[in-house]
């Protein structure tokens, strides 16, 4: 996902994550190798070659072997192992993977 430097609002460290897994389902979802990754673009919606979205330098901010979320309508935080500072300037890319994607 890109977070537009204007949804950001300024300089800022980034110590956790929030989002709805899957909105509804009301069942338990489990994923391994789950990664988080940070790094700043100029774009403003992401490309088909994912890596050449990035426009900068790549970080890995969270890994977990193994993750499970509850899948409703409330918010999963994730507390990041690797805060990110953000400059204030540019968009954001939050890419999050697990297992093979």
């Amino acid at each position: 996902m890109v977070v537009l430097e204007s949804e950001i609002g300024g300089a800022m460290t980034i110590d956790a994550v929030s989002f709805v897994a899957a909105p509804g389902t009301g069942q338990f979802s489990s994923f391994n190798d789950y990664q988080i990754f940070m790094g700043p673009t100029q774009l403003e919606s992401l490309g088909t070659v994912f890596e050449e979205n990035y426009s900068g330098a790549r970080e890995m901010v969270y890994y977990d072997p193994q993750v499970t979320h509850y899948n409703n309508s409330d918010m999963v935080t994730i507390a990041l192992e690797e805060p990110y500072y953000y400059p204030g300037q540019g968009n954001l890319i939050i890419e999050i993977l697990y297992g093979d994607s």
